[in-house]
């Protein structure tokens, strides 16, 4: 019975120093420390919550952010300026004026996302994929925010 107990306390004390050594080797890796530019197609600033909403009303998808008590309207998002064009006259054409900000993201699942929506819209040229493209950018988008 000594012998039993004694190789279950072997195998305990192994397990664990093991285990330390393990731990103490291992790096705590980030998914991604990688920060990237992308642009942000900006709807609006809106001084009130009330004001946005009767504002964006017509829009088919949209997110914000509140930011120094202003609401942030945007539309879309990319990385390529060569896409931003194409953004900018979609929203033109439903009389809708947008402005480019240029942002900092580290998200990096999001970023993933949109870099393959930016080829799509890039490979893509038309008027409905754009519309497609950025309903569906700004649902990832409040996904991951």
């Amino acid at each position: 019975m000594k012998k039993i107990i004694g190789v279950i306390i072997l195998a305990i004390v192994t397990g664990v120093s093991f285990s330390i050594f393990i731990f103490d080797q291992y790096e705590e890796m980030e998914v991604s420390k990688e920060v990237s530019k992308i642009y942000f197609i900006e709807q609006g600033v809106y001084s009130s919550y009330s004001n946005m909403t009767k504002n964006t009303k017509s829009l088919e998808a949209y997110t914000y952010l509140k930011e120094n008590n202003k609401y942030y309207v945007y539309v879309c998002f990319t990385t390529k300026e060569e896409n931003l064009k194409m953004i900018q006259e979609y929203f033109k054409s439903l009389n809708y004026s947008t402005h480019i900000i240029e942002k900092e993201l580290n998200n990096f699942e999001f970023l993933n996302i949109l870099k393959e929506y930016d080829y799509l819209m890039s490979a893509i040229n038309k008027e409905e994929t754009v519309k497609n493209i950025c309903k569906q950018l700004v649902k990832k988008y409040e996904e991951y925010k």
